[in-house]
């Protein structure tokens, strides 16, 4: 009889540990894809920072590069060795996972001179907008970065 029930006491502490192994490696693995999510996410608000850049880049060689962009149009930044472009052209992703967009809106400010949702244009202000999106587990995501251009007189 004491042996039949060392074997059922086996089986069972076999049972708690197979079930043990598997939620562990359950919770690794879910753990290494937040890491990995979350260094993604990382990069996208790089990528993003690094289209405002861009966009402050051409606002210092001349504001007819940021006044002269379509309010609304979805702009590409791409840089050769020593100069930033926004092309209306998409010229792939970024990183081979990233897609930058650079958007440009009117400024408007208050009688007080604030900026605000309507009232007198400010030609020499530009709200931009950087969009990163990229395809991640459950669909696409998208990180944004919004801040205004202002020129800046010489």
């Amino acid at each position: 009889m004491n042996r039949g029930f060392g074997l059922i006491e086996i089986i069972i502490v076999l049972a708690i540990a197979v079930t043990a192994i598997f939620a562990l490696s359950a919770v690794s693995a879910f753990s290494l894809r937040a890491i990995t999510e979350r260094g993604v996410e990382a990069r996208a608000g790089e990528v993003a920072a690094e289209g405002l850049e861009a966009a402050r880049a051409l606002r210092d060689s001349g504001w007819t590069n940021i006044a002269s962009k379509t309010i609304g149009a979805p702009y590409y930044a791409t840089s050769t060795l020593t100069d930033w472009t926004l092309s209306l052209t998409n010229p792939g992703k970024v990183d081979g996972v990233f897609t930058r967009q650079v958007t440009f809106e009117r400024v408007f400010r208050d009688a007080s001179d604030n900026i605000a949702v309507s009232g007198t244009e400010d030609t020499r202000a530009r709200k931009v907008t950087i969009q990163v999106t990229w395809d991640a587990r459950g669909g696409s995501k998208t990180y944004t970065l919004t801040s205004y251009l202002m020129d800046i007189p010489r």
